[in-house]
């Protein structure tokens, strides 16, 4: 951590200073009513180089991280609420009730579908009982994945707004990291982690997701856009940056090395990698056959 102590408050100083700009420019650079910022603005270039500068520093400080020096979970112990929550339910309420759209109502119908499982899946894995039961975690986790694929391609094949528009763009390239930092997430629940790839992942996640996180909802609620669903995909993005940041710092500061309680060191393991931790206990405290001592 010391070693890349530096690199990571790069990164987070960049994603913030990415999105306060990206706000500014929101406000001030958004021609009326569309999604285009003003040419002779420099803003939102500026916010876009700060993101992937941003992503690149946290990029180098997972590489150049210990992977032995990492958390074996990125899940907060115990039970914790995930902003993420409100942000899938948010689109899942928003998407359906959007009728100016020219994206076909299937792919609007699959993504509300999946936005209320993803609801279930974000609220039962903050708890550590729940994630114990890896097979049915595993399944619903892949509701998030197909929750964002599902949105991109309703923002996509939305003709109503310019498919070159720079908000657009940047909540479709914030949904598709999204997509990414969730495979990540599912190899923790099947035992099969990466790490470095999943900070790389998650950093990138939060570093593109600052471009449209805040100045979407922002925008709308100032009257700047008129399009609820972009508004809601920027709360969903929104808590997606939340959710995976606090991962992040959980996996990056966690303490692999503290001694844990015979609890403690079974709760993040699959069924299958428990029962082996309790045979081997249970071997451990079984009395020796040979004592055959007597108390009189």
């Amino acid at each position: 951590m010391k070693k890349t102590k530096w690199l990571w408050l790069g990164f987070a100083v960049s994603a913030l200073a990415s999105a306060v700009i990206q706000i500014v420019s929101a406000l001030t650079a958004l021609e009326p009513g569309e999604f285009y910022f003003k040419i002779n603005s420099p803003l939102p270039t500026l916010a876009v180089l700060l993101a992937l500068l941003s992503a690149a520093m946290g990029s180098l400080a997972a590489w150049r991280t210990d992977r032995n020096s990492l958390a074996a979970s990125p899940f907060p112990k115990g039970s914790t609420f995930s902003p993420v929550v409100l942000g899938f339910l948010v689109a899942a309420i928003a998407i359906p009730l959007v009728n100016h759209t020219k994206t076909n109502p299937d792919i609007a119908r699959t993504a509300t579908v999946f936005l209320a499982v993803s609801v279930l899946y974000s609220l039962l894995v903050g708890f550590s009982k729940c994630r114990k039961h890896a097979g049915l975690m595993t399944l619903l986790g892949f509701a998030p994945v197909i929750a964002c694929v599902a949105l991109i391609t309703y923002y996509y094949f939305d003709v109503s707004v310019e498919m070159n528009a720079p908000l657009k763009t940047a909540l479709q390239t914030a949904l598709l990291f999204a997509v990414l930092c969730y495979t990540g997430e599912l190899r923790y629940l099947l035992d099969r982690p990466m790490p470095r790839l999943y900070l790389a992942l998650s950093a990138w996640t939060v570093s593109i997701g600052a471009l449209s996180a805040l100045s979407l909802p922002i925008a709308f609620f100032a009257g700047k856009i008129d399009r609820l669903d972009y508004a809601a995909g920027g709360i969903l993005v929104f808590g997606i940056v939340m959710t995976v940041g606090t991962r992040m710092y959980t996996l990056i500061t966690g303490s692999p090395n503290k001694p844990l309680s015979p609890t403690e060191e079974t709760e993040e393991l699959s069924p299958k990698a428990q029962e082996e931790a309790a045979d081997a206990e249970e071997e451990t405290v079984a009395p020796d056959p040979k004592d055959d001592t007597t108390i009189e």
